[in-house]
């Protein structure tokens, strides 16, 4: 069978089947650039979600640091009033020395020797004017004790 000249109906006919392919391929390529575009808003808000996430997570560490650093610091001035208080309710300079001495080591703040004790121990230093009065009153008192004992 030979192909001769095509008619106008068959012309007709071929054009129509060229821009169906046409249409039939500018919608494969919407549909393939629909999937991207709807696989990257669903990435965008997956990064979104981990990055709102970790931001709050970040937040609240921090307000924990925070948190937890104002409550040993709290804790420690506390510790130091403590300290300074219960040295200085001593009767004489030894007195107060003797109770200051041990609070040296029970210190919050890492060194043997906080600013309360340092000041306490400074004071009695300098309160050597009552200190051969208490020493006096100290003997008395022992002398007392092992004469009772007897």
């Amino acid at each position: 069978m030979e192909l001769g000249p095509m008619s106008a109906y068959e012309q007709e006919q071929v054009r129509l089947k060229d821009r169906e392919l046409t249409l039939k391929e500018r919608e494969l390529t919407l549909e393939r650039r629909k999937n991207w575009l709807t696989m990257a808003t669903v990435i965008v808000s997956v990064a979104a979600a981990l990055l709102t996430y970790w931001s709050t997570r970040q937040s609240q560490l921090y307000q924990a640091r925070a948190q937890m650093e104002l409550q040993e610091k709290a804790a420690r001035d506390a510790f130091e009033l403590k300290a300074a208080e219960i040295a200085m309710t001593g009767r004489c300079s030894f007195d107060a020395k003797g109770r200051a001495r041990p609070l040296r080591h029970f210190s919050l703040v890492g060194s043997r020797e906080t600013w309360a004790a340092h000041l306490i121990l400074s004071k009695i230093a300098g309160a050597e004017t009552r200190r051969a009065s208490c020493l006096r009153s100290s003997q008395q008192h022992q002398t007392r004790n092992i004469g009772g004992q007897s």
